[in-house]
């Protein structure tokens, strides 16, 4: 092979070329993987569980034990059984199945009594999931290297590996047990399965397609959105005047006719469709039933928010969606998919319609256009946008040498399937009524790494600072990831105002998702002193279980903390350790930014509560007695009184900068007598 051509096939020059094939490259390779699970792993070694990682990994163990679906309704099983799959063997104690949690499928209290009440070892339990989740980030990270590899050369491939071997946001859910980081993966692994197939038609690429695609639909039913991508790339691959080669088992043909060309896609997208059909049932365990164990009767299908409405759970969900009730229905009766998984599309069409969001200090219930695009531009590093910027001109460049144009065109067909993903994905997200997360567009940067190894394009430029504008970019994205460790999940760049301002702008499991009560009794056994701690805590896992004991504000901690408040008839000069989401209200009923009509409620309600402060605030039994002799009616105006004053405080601790913070996620006040009589009288 003459150095022409060498060049002509790895636009990234010799350099590449040294490596390819070599155990080099193998080694590089592997390498990047290795540091991207310790990063991972070792970044979760002091972190709790998230606000959804209980709830994953108790339905996936129940699945295993019973083969019983009734905990899974939110989302599709393979998630769960894959963090948690019996070869792993950690011995589990269940809770009974024979109480109301179970028979009425109330999951956070199943999960929390799993998890924290019957002798289990929640480190052990979640660090086994967790694990499994890294184990797919690895496989995520090898297939990005191979498809870059393809497009961009060695030089690409690597590139693009790094990127997300580093990437802040990767790293952050690349050690989580949620279902995020795996539906990533799978939908990488469809749109790249699924175009390879389109481009050459052989029974391992139809196959593997059909199961990447069917992986994706048992893990989020956001994989709905896989089928506008998919039958745009097979329309223009049908209408594209390049043959397709078609190999099944000995025979070998090539469709050049537009009608062959369109029989062999039609049977492709066929193939598929049984596949994925075929694998939701099996996910389920071949039945129509939800219900499995110990079955009484009188089960209940599970309602997150609802739990104690009399109406029938399947039109609790319908609401007013006359055309979702009647496709579901006809479903149902003629069982065409498993019951779990209907009152699953059923229980998301519910949610998804109205959904509390915030984004820079605004409260919204159908979500912001803006919300997506700010968030990707609030908690993406800017090295990497900088480096998706010199992939464009390494193209543009590329484009202008004659002797590569035609490896690029074909390149550049050869990514039509990220391309159309991202507009696919990107305008459905902007459209999208529930702003809860960036993890809702984590699938979007596997794709961007892809890309990114465009950039490699500039290693060959004849000028020698051109050469170094990658290589300093990627020094530069490392250095950001390395210096946010372990608090991947609360990165935000410069344009934020880094970690320690994207509180003002996101909340909930963009920053804060119950992952540093652990941190927090680390930081209260070196800092409490003697005085008085008060917890507003946003997640799962029960502080006490950590170590974290303190008063919860408000009296009532919504259910939030999983545990009931020992009793604040006031407040006191002390420590207020509030997590982001709880400071900035965004949950709490009725609250969300503080206004004028809150404050008046507020003073309207002060001269009837003030007498009740006095009681000490561990008497909890003298302040019930002294509530319930006001009236039936009194103890509730005294929760909302709670309630608002611990919203009018917030409202003026947002005002001034936090004294510390644990994880950049809990933010730690220490607040004199002379402030709480500022904020609150």
């Amino acid at each position: 092979m003459t150095t022409e051509t060498k060049t002509a096939a790895d636009p990234n020059g010799p350099v590449s070329s040294q490596l390819t094939g070599g155990k080099t490259l193998a080694a590089i390779v592997a390498g990047l993987l290795i540091i991207h699970f310790a990063l991972a792993a070792g970044s979760a070694a002091k972190k709790s569980a998230t606000y959804d990682e209980i709830m994953h990994l108790s339905r996936g163990y129940v699945f295993w034990k019973t083969g019983d679906f009734r905990l899974s309704a939110d989302v599709p099983p393979l998630p769960s059984l894959w963090m948690t799959l019996p070869l792993f063997d950690v011995p589990v104690e269940y809770p009974p199945f024979d109480n109301r949690v179970w028979h009425e499928s109330k999951l956070v209290q199943y999960g929390l009594h799993f998890f924290f009440s019957t002798g289990n070892d929640p480190p052990r339990m979640l660090g086994r999931g967790r694990a499994l989740i890294a184990l797919v980030s690895v496989g995520l990270g090898l297939a990005i290297f191979l498809w870059s590899r393809a497009l961009f050369g060695v030089n690409g491939g690597l590139l693009s590996l790094t990127l997300y071997a580093f990437s802040p946001t990767m790293l952050a859910h690349a050690r989580l047990a949620t279902t995020d980081l795996i539906t990533a993966a799978f939908f990488l692994f469809s749109i790249a399965g699924v175009w390879a197939a389109l481009c050459k038609l052989t029974w391992p690429r139809a196959i593997g397609s059909a199961l990447a695609l069917s992986g994706l639909f048992l893990c989020k039913l956001t994989a709905v959105l896989a089928i506008p991508i998919v039958a745009l790339l097979a329309v223009i691959r049908v209408c594209y005047v390049q043959p397709l080669p078609i190999e099944l088992g000995k025979k070998s043909i090539t469709a050049s006719k537009v009608s062959t060309r369109f029989l062999a896609v039609s049977a492709l997208l066929l193939l598929q469709a049984i596949v994925i059909y075929g694998s939701i049932w099996c996910a389920y365990g071949l039945r129509y039933e939800t219900f499995a164990h110990n079955v009484t009767g009188n089960e209940k299908l599970m309602e997150p928010y609802y739990q104690d409405s009399p109406a029938d759970r399947w039109e609790l969900q319908y609401g007013d969606r006359e055309n979702l009730k009647t496709i579901v229905e006809f479903c149902r009766e003629h069982e065409l998919f498993p019951e779990m998984y209907l009152y699953m599309v059923a229980l998301t069409g519910r949610m998804t319609q109205r959904r509390v969001a915030f984004i820079d200090g605004e409260h919204g219930l159908t979500g912001f256009k803006r919300f997506f695009p700010l968030t990707f531009l609030y908690k993406t590093p800017l090295a990497l946008l900088a480096i998706l910027a010199a992939a464009m001109i390494a193209t543009r460049l590329r484009w202008r040498d004659q002797d590569q144009r035609a490896a690029l065109e074909h390149a550049i067909f050869r990514t039509l399937p990220i391309w159309i993903m991202l507009v696919v994905y990107w305008y459905f997200v902007i459209n999208a009524k529930i702003n809860i997360g960036h993890r809702h567009i984590l699938a979007t940067y596997p794709p961007l790494f892809v890309l990114g190894g465009a950039a490699a394009g500039l290693f060959g430029s004849p000028r020698r600072w051109v050469k170094w504008i990658v290589p300093g970019l990627v020094l530069i994205f490392i250095v950001c990831s390395l210096r946010v460790f372990p608090h991947y999940l609360a990165y935000f760049n410069v344009i934020a105002g880094g970690p320690g301002n994207g509180y003002r702008h996101l909340v909930d499991s963009s920053l804060d998702w119950g992952q540093d009560i652990e941190g927090l009794g680390d930081w209260l056994e070196n800092n409490r002193g003697d005085a008085d701690v008060y917890l507003s805590y946003f997640g799962n896992g029960p502080p006490r279980y950590y170590g974290v004991e303190t008063y919860a504000v408000p009296f009532e901690t919504f259910g939030y903390a999983g545990y009931r408040s020992i009793g604040t008839g006031r407040l006191t000069p002390g420590i207020y350790c509030i997590s982001a989401t709880m400071l900035q209200q965004v949950y709490s009923p009725g609250l969300g930014a503080w206004s004028a009509d809150l404050e008046h409620e507020y003073w309207l309600l002060l001269p009837g509560m003030r007498q009740f402060e006095s009681v000490p605030i561990a008497d909890e039994d003298l302040l019930h007695e002294r509530l319930t002799a006001h009236g039936l009616d009194f103890p509730g105006k005294f929760a909302r009184y709670q309630q608002l004053r611990f919203a009018k405080l917030c409202a003026y601790l947002r005002t001034r900068q936090y004294d510390d913070h644990v994880g950049y996620s809990i933010l730690i006040y220490n607040v004199a007598q002379g402030e709480l009589d500022a904020a609150l009288y």
